[in-house]
């Protein structure tokens, strides 16, 4: 009876034992794939921010090179702009693509790339407009920032330190459960195995042999959960380290930003300084050019009514340039100026019924036309928000246009039309006249560039450059298409957000 009793104690120790053997076990393994997952965490997580800190560093980049080249035009800075702009977006999906698993996280980076679409679109409007020259640099500089960005990026980079805080700390609460597993077992099998002994003193050195192999395992987990707070000490560091870094770079930023911002003050000076030349410039020729213009163009034509019987035909030809040519440059006086003053002129933005303005414009224009009048329709034009004087000057400068290099049509044909694409509105003037090559459309639109001879079809080459400031300065841009021989098309556009606008504060 007594050794069946000792065989069931002994084999419920060995059971015991073998239990309390297997729930180590399990627990350090426990141990192992928590500290792995763990690891795992934190370097996603530093992936996560390494890909955020290259989406900041190229968006300060883009604007670092977009303040650049809005104040000195450099081209290597317009080519870093567009670089940094394109760097930004690779990184911004390397972001997407880590932030997969984690929906909140997704919807504050779409949030973000929401701010970063619109301010990326302002931005490339601020660059292209001083392509053409177009731009303010100073209003430019005000909207070229990060501000708002760097801000949403921050809260980005916050969730994600919270995240793996969180998963720390469910890390530590497991490891402390499967202490408490290990250290319960080891009392119960304890208990046990010394139930065991007391009843089979043969039994002693064993368990005495299994008490020290249960020390020894207490021992290892102890060192295990040691190496574990060094390692997760070793990791706080260094993310205290990255934190440092990012905000020394940051004050960095801040630097740079009031050292542009002096740069920025310095400009406008310098700005100011050069309008205040221009105007001096404009005074100069508006009433010192003009008078011996003026008086040459006079005196010639007195010289030529008063020489008229004793001049030959060559004679009076030779006067005849002398006049002509000065009222040409008069005229071209003229542009120039209205050219010039188109920069500082205020925009008076109202509704325009487009149909009215172009009707108005086609009856001054055939009032004053000499020769065969041309054959112009007019489709139904569409409202627009602008400054009436400015686009009644588009419409006049495009259509006088038209009338003159269709002119030596047998029927001149011009046709006024609109169309709508997308977020614009389209107004074009299409005639069958003169055309022109198209690879030369470039120059179309700058001071002085001219396709033909002054005697095929006279002009001052400064109505189409006045058109396309107008424009650029109502956010919309110029259009032009031709052929030689087979007639021309040009046009404008105008922003619909900026109708839309209107039409809701009206």
């Amino acid at each position: 009876m007594f050794h069946k009793i000792s065989l069931r104690v002994i084999a419920s120790g060995f059971t015991c034992s073998l239990v309390l053997l297997i729930v180590v076990m399990v627990a350090t393994i426990n141990q192992f794939v928590t500290f792995n997952a763990h690891m795992q965490w934190v370097s996603h997580t530093k992936n996560v921010l390494r890909a955020m800190d290259d989406v900041e560093n190229a968006l300060r980049d883009a604007v670092l090179a977009g303040r650049e080249y809005l104040m000195t035009g450099s081209i290597d800075a317009r080519q870093s702009f567009e670089s940094a702009m394109a760097a930004q977006q690779v990184h911004l999906g390397r972001v997407r693509h880590l932030l997969s698993d984690n929906a909140t996280q997704l919807q504050g980076l779409e949030a973000f790339q929401a701010d970063l679409a619109r301010r990326a679109q302002i931005w490339r409007q601020l660059v292209q407009s001083h392509d053409h020259q177009a731009g303010d640099p100073t209003a430019g500089m005000r909207h070229m920032t990060l501000m708002e960005l760097n801000t949403r990026l921050a809260k980005l980079k916050y969730l994600e330190y919270d995240q793996l805080d969180l998963r720390i700390r469910h890390s530590i609460l497991r490891a402390a459960n499967t202490e408490y597993l290990v250290v319960m077992g080891g009392l119960i099998g304890g208990t046990v195995i010394l139930i065991a002994f007391v009843i089979l003193w043969g039994q002693i050195v064993q368990r005495i042999e299994a008490e020290s192999a249960l020390q020894h395992a207490n021992e290892a987990l102890e060192n295990h959960v040691r190496q574990r707070t060094d390692e997760l000490a070793f990791a706080n560091q260094l993310l205290r380290q990255e934190i440092d870094e990012h905000l020394a770079t940051q004050r960095q930023i801040e630097e740079l930003n009031t050292s542009l911002e002096a740069r920025v003050a310095e400009r406008t000076h310098q700005l100011a300084a050069a309008n205040k030349e221009l105007e001096s410039f404009s005074y100069s020729v508006s009433h010192d050019l003009r008078a011996p213009l003026r008086a040459v163009a006079g005196y010639s034509q007195m010289l030529l009514d008063h020489m008229k019987d004793r001049m030959d035909d060559e004679d009076r030809r030779l006067i005849g340039v002398i006049v002509s040519s000065g009222q040409r440059m008069g005229n071209l006086i003229d542009d120039l100026l209205t050219f010039s003053r188109l920069g500082r002129t205020t925009l008076s933005k109202n509704w325009v019924d487009m149909s009215l303005l172009v009707n108005d414009v086609v009856t001054e224009l055939l009032q004053s036309h000499e020769g065969a009048l041309p054959e112009i329709q007019i489709e139904p034009l569409p409202e627009a928000a602008g400054d009436r004087a400015l686009l009644k000057q588009v419409w006049a400068n495009l259509l006088s246009n038209a009338i003159k290099f269709s002119s030596q049509q047998r029927q001149a044909q011009i046709v006024v039309k609109s169309r709508e694409t997308g977020d614009e509105m389209v107004y074009e003037v299409i005639d069958n006249g003169a055309g022109f090559d198209m690879r030369y459309v470039d120059k179309l639109f700058g001071v002085f560039q001219r396709l033909h001879q002054q005697h095929e079809f006279p002009g001052t080459g400064v109505g189409l450059a006045i058109v396309q400031r107008v424009i650029i300065r109502h956010g919309g841009r110029v259009l032009a298409q031709g052929e030689t021989g087979k007639g021309a098309c040009f046009g404008f556009t105008l922003p619909k957000e900026h109708i839309d606008e209107q039409l809701h504060a009206g």
